[in-house]
């Protein structure tokens, strides 16, 4: 059998060509074309400088992905320890953190020292009955006044649309039909 030699395909990135492998990371084939013994001096030397630039290379970025990696762990470290306000990061610090800062913040919104379990749902209540009282002009909410306020709008606006001064269910849907065939009529000179 015909010894074999590993060749390489490139030595830098911008030299490679390689574009049937799933990763740059191949450098170098097998090859059965010469054996070391058929090959001259300086082939010799350009596998083996080829094989040692490759070598470097890869060493190279390996360090520069680590340098990275470690640089962004101590940069996020560093933002946490800002948020959470701690030195050291253990699991479960970013969430408590954000739990605390959403019950204060409703804690304020309530005008209370403290969360109590409940109170967002009573801010939520308290501001959506605030803003349909702004909408219908009244100062107590009744319970079924934003739905009566919706009626209100959507027949107004129906009746803005069909030019009547009352609104009867179908309105609408007569009119945008009558519209329709206007359109079609006008298109085809019919």
């Amino acid at each position: 059998a015909k010894p074999t030699t590993i060749t390489t395909l490139a030595s830098t990135p911008e030299d490679n060509t390689n574009t049937n492998s799933n990763t740059n990371a191949i450098d170098a084939v097998i090859t059965e074309s010469k054996s070391m013994s058929e090959m001259t001096t300086e082939e010799k030397e350009q596998i083996v400088g080829d094989l040692v630039a490759n070598d470097e290379w890869m060493g190279f970025t390996m360090e520069l992905a680590e340098m990275v990696r470690d640089a962004v762990n101590e940069d996020l470290k560093k933002n946490v320890g800002d948020f959470t306000g701690k030195e050291e990061y253990k699991i479960g610090d970013i969430s408590k953190e954000l739990d605390s800062r959403v019950k204060n913040e409703v804690a304020k919104l309530r005008e209370k020292d403290e969360y109590e379990l409940g109170d967002l749902s009573i801010a939520l209540d308290t501001m959506a009955k605030d803003v349909t009282c702004e909408m219908t002009g009244k100062d107590d909410y009744e319970f079924g006044d934003l739905t009566l306020e919706i009626d209100k709008r959507v027949k107004a606006s129906v009746m803005g649309y069909t030019g009547k001064e009352n609104y009867e269910f179908g309105d609408l849907t007569k009119e945008i039909d009558n519209r329709a065939k206007k359109g079609v009529a006008e298109f085809t000179g019919k």
